[in-house]
């Protein structure tokens, strides 16, 4: 029985008890929903930061556009 309970299971020891028994693979339904809410705020704020990108990225380029303008205008 104890050479039984020492196996190497690829590098770790069993112990008997460990794998299935002592941490389960499934997540609970609130977990699954943390899970999700999670990851549809991460979406969000993405989507809000590129947002955010795309306006500045379109007032430097009217701002060059305007001095590109303004020195034709001047000369």
């Amino acid at each position: 029985m104890y050479a039984e309970r020492k196996l190497n299971l690829g590098g770790e020891w069993f112990d008997g008890v460990s794998g299935t028994h002592s941490q389960s693979r499934y997540l609970t339904r609130e977990e699954i929903l943390k899970r999700i809410e999670e990851r549809r705020m991460k979406r969000l704020m993405e989507a809000a930061l590129e947002e955010i990108e795309r306006e500045e990225q379109d007032d430097r380029l009217s701002a060059f556009k305007d001095d590109v303008h303004g020195d034709d205008v001047a000369d």
